[in-house]
């Protein structure tokens, strides 16, 4: 099984457990007025095609509104869809930039889930590093930064 296969997997079961008992409807209502887990978990029925067409842009989209809320798990989702280029342009400052920021709300969980993306979190950061130059690294921290900061500002706000 690859990272990218695990991923999924990890993700698809933490879906399943937020959206235990709620029908699609449910969750579509939730995630359209901004719930972050709701988003998360819509984002995964529509990246595996969980009874609906498979839509990687529309789970992209979702995954991005949601890690804009400063949901890692969105946030680690979103770094592997700009790794890979599902839903959107590979794009590796993008990956290096949700992968940082998964990594750091990630690591305030502690459970076996978690570990497990925060560990493919790693692994993804150390092939972008191989893979970038040190402008590009440093550019995406800077950038990572100022997206934790505007993150945090929202919640404060909320």
């Amino acid at each position: 099984m690859t990272k990218a296969t695990t991923l999924v997997t990890v993700a698809l079961l933490i879906a399943v457990g937020v959206a235990r008992g709620q029908s699609l409807k449910e969750i579509q209502a939730k995630a359209i007025r901004g719930d972050a887990e709701a988003q998360f978990s819509l984002g995964v029925i529509y990246y595996r095609g969980m009874g609906v067409p498979q839509n990687f842009s529309l789970s992209t989209r979702l995954f991005r509104e949601s890690a804009d809320q400063g949901y890692s798990l969105s946030q680690s989702f979103l770094s592997m869809c700009y790794f890979y280029g599902r839903g959107v342009k590979r794009d590796p400052t993008e990956s290096y930039i949700w992968a940082i920021l998964a990594k750091a709300g990630l690591s305030k969980i502690d459970d076996a889930l978690t570990r497990e993306l925060t560990l493919l979190s790693d692994d993804l950061i150390d092939a972008l590093y191989q893979e970038m130059t040190i402008v590009q690294v440093k550019m995406a921290q800077d950038l990572a930064l100022v997206r934790y900061n505007r993150i945090k500002a929202r919640k404060a706000q909320n």
